[in-house]
């Protein structure tokens, strides 16, 4: 939806693939960048990334949500990669590079 003018406007997914795990309520991540991934997971949780060690954008991740499952919780299971941790302040997270 265009909250300037209000119409909603149609986008091009990435694959139908995508359409349906949306459809059947999942967020699915396949070899996707921490980047990429970072600003799905903006705009469904209406929260904004800042990363600590830009190194950390280029990783990429393979992995699948529900899409009613919370944002810390998907933060956390993906802190156990060791690939990041993370700090919640408000509707900002802090990434950086994992210890």
């Amino acid at each position: 939806m265009n909250t300037s003018t209000l119409q909603a406007e149609l986008t091009e997914s990435s694959s139908a693939r995508d359409v349906l795990l949306w459809i059947q309520g999942k967020l699915a991540f396949e070899q996707t960048t921490c980047l990429e991934m970072t600003r799905c997971l903006e705009q469904h949780f209406d929260v904004h990334f800042y990363f600590k060690d830009e190194r950390l954008k280029k990783e990429r991740f393979t992995c699948e949500f529900r899409t009613d499952d919370n944002i810390e919780d998907i933060l956390s299971v993906l802190s156990l990669t060791k690939r990041f941790q993370y700090k919640i302040d408000g509707n900002k997270i802090y990434l950086s590079a994992g210890k």
